[in-house]
């Protein structure tokens, strides 16, 4: 009786805030707000940044959708079980529940641009609605994993897993698509590699800490990466395909050390798995 309580609270909880965010992203598409403009002095040149009502509609939906993750991260689970958290979902720190924020605001913030980019009406609040579906998805797989004891645990890591790959794919062609500046392209791709690799560490038994310590180094590798890419003639394909592969490879090894199983054989694994990818991208770069 008690764990169908908690499945209703949940699945409650879920629809208000997945209703919330697709009503704010079609509102959002079809009222127009102001917008505002700042100057920042950056390396010794300025950088202009402006918040136009989307922006500022975006931001507003994302600390919404935080803090329902939040409620929805506290609510104990119904399966009983050995928690990959050493404590209870209601008492875990901040930085665990954090990340579980990483994938759902990389979904919506792409979904709402997505709204954004349509013209007629009808389009748009099927593009709502499409991001509604996709987001509560999304986070009721993330609920399916935050214990060990899940049934299809192994199943729906793997598609979340297949989902922030495909993201990182999508995210790091856009962005070297821009060949805007350097500081730019650089500070984007790594704050989207470090919010989905947060989502890739987030079942290791390390503590909250270490994940997001893992996570950071990989974002800053990963913008690294993307500004030494861009001083080469390098076409967005081979560019996105150039991220990935150090994405998959970089995650793939953190993984394996954050779960106690990365040992001299699997580190040859991903190191041929990452040659061999690079020969695949220079032979496909040679055809084009």
């Amino acid at each position: 009786m008690r764990e169908q309580v908690i499945q209703h609270q949940r699945d409650e909880r879920l629809a208000i805030l997945t209703s919330f965010v697709v009503v704010g992203a079609i509102a959002s598409a079809l009222v127009a707000l102001p917008s505002r403009e700042f100057v920042l002095e950056l390396f010794g040149s300025e950088l202009a940044l402006r918040f136009t009502g989307p922006v500022q509609t975006l931001a507003l939906l994302l600390l919404l959708l935080c803090g329902g993750l939040d409620a929805l991260v506290r609510t104990p689970a119904e399966v009983s079980g050995p928690s990959v958290s050493s404590e209870a979902p209601s008492a875990s720190p901040f930085l665990y529940r954090a990340a579980y924020y990483a994938l759902p605001v990389t979904v919506t913030t792409i979904g709402v641009v997505a709204v954004h980019s349509l013209q007629w009406w009808g389009y748009v609040v099927a593009a709502g609605v499409l991001l509604g579906l996709l987001l509560a998805g999304v986070i009721a797989m993330q609920r399916a994993t935050h214990t060990l004891s899940t049934p299809t645990h192994r199943l729906m890591r793997l598609v979340l897993n297949a989902i922030a790959y495909a993201l990182a794919l999508g995210l790091f062609g856009l962005i070297f698509a821009t060949r805007v500046r350097s500081v730019v392209t650089a500070s984007a791709t790594m704050l989207i590699a470090g919010l989905l690799s947060t989502e890739l560490y987030r079942n290791s038994t390390s503590s909250p800490a270490r994940i997001w310590l893992y996570a950071g180094l990989t974002g800053l590798l990963m913008g690294q990466l993307t500004w030494a890419l861009n001083y080469g003639a390098f076409s967005t394909t081979v560019g996105a395909a150039l991220l990935l592969l150090a994405f998959y490879a970089a995650t793939g090894i953190v993984q394996q050390h954050l779960w106690n199983r990365l040992t001299q054989r699997v580190m040859i694994e991903y190191i041929v798995v990452y040659l061999v990818g690079l020969a695949a991208i220079a032979l496909f770069a040679r055809a084009v």
